[in-house]
């Protein structure tokens, strides 16, 4: 189909008012082609223009529907305040950092953590283009130690299926990158603490989280956003159960998303689910 008909087909989506079944909705828009290289659009989501590949998994959400992950950006409404600071972790093009810099205000703070140079480059511009000038961008992954490594592209439609070195990436498309700690870049003075995190990482969530086991110890965040999948956990030698009792063991209470709700984790009802990857982990 052309890319006329991918224009009316987004126009229609993008007034589409819920969280719930936008993955079924999706699914009408497979057959639609879409413009080549990169395009810069207003996103309902962040109330502002991006720019970003259509052709990429997050790319097409953002051009059909205008948002991605909406049961998760709804709660970073209704979470974050004037004034805050809040962590990017695994920023790719920038819809978290956009959204939390406009609502943390000039008197708040976003620090946005992206390794690949290509998303770094559209973080850039996207934060530009929405005049943001609380929003902080390090070009690094976060991990459990400071270090240098490979960043392995896992596929050519997805850069945000991306991830540090693990098993056999031979073939694979690769760049080195500078890993830090939240925690060393807290002890020395190059962030502050913040209130709130988002972690997505594809599979090194529990690796950056147990780098800033000092910061959730000593002064936890008010909520944790963060994916849990167990396979991707997996690569880094670690799982869906050790993740959520890492941090329920920190004392924070855990829900997941499901068919636009957030329920509170049970193991049981978790499982009978599905295992659905999108986790809030909230403090007090």
């Amino acid at each position: 189909m052309s890319t006329i008909s991918s224009a009316l087909m987004r126009r229609l989506l993008n007034l589409y008012p819920l969280d719930i079944a936008h993955s079924q909705l999706m699914r009408l828009t497979y057959p639609f082609a879409l413009p080549e290289g990169e395009v810069k659009l207003h996103v309902k989501a962040v109330s502002g223009p991006m720019c970003f590949d259509p052709n990429t998994f997050l790319g097409r959400h953002l051009y059909f529907m205008g948002t991605y992950e909406p049961i998760c950006l709804s709660r970073l409404r209704r979470t974050m305040k004037p004034g805050m600071v809040f962590y990017d972790i695994g920023a790719n093009v920038g819809l978290y950092s956009i959204l939390a810099g406009k609502l943390v205000g000039e008197g708040g703070a976003v620090h946005a953590f992206e390794p690949q140079k290509k998303l770094v480059a559209q973080l850039k511009r996207n934060i530009a283009s929405n005049g943001l000038s609380n929003v902080n961008i390090w070009e690094a992954a976060t991990s459990s130690e400071v270090k240098r490594d490979k960043l392995v592209q896992l596929s050519s439609t997805n850069t945000g299926q991306a991830c540090l070195t693990h098993g056999d990436a031979e073939g694979l498309e690769q760049e080195e990158v500078s890993c830090v700690t939240l925690d060393s870049m807290v002890a020395e003075g190059k962030i502050p603490p913040c209130d709130v995190i988002k972690v997505d990482i594809e599979g090194a969530e529990h690796e950056a989280l147990k780098g800033a086991e000092g910061i959730l110890q000593e002064r936890p965040p008010k909520a944790i956003f963060f994916e849990c999948i167990d396979e991707h956990l997996g690569r880094f030698n670690s799982s869906a159960e050790e993740l959520i009792g890492f941090l329920s063991s920190l004392g924070y209470t855990l829900e997941y998303a499901r068919r636009g709700k957030w329920k509170a984790f049970e193991k049981e009802r978790y499982l009978a689910d599905g295992s659905p990857p999108d986790f809030i982990a909230t403090m007090g």
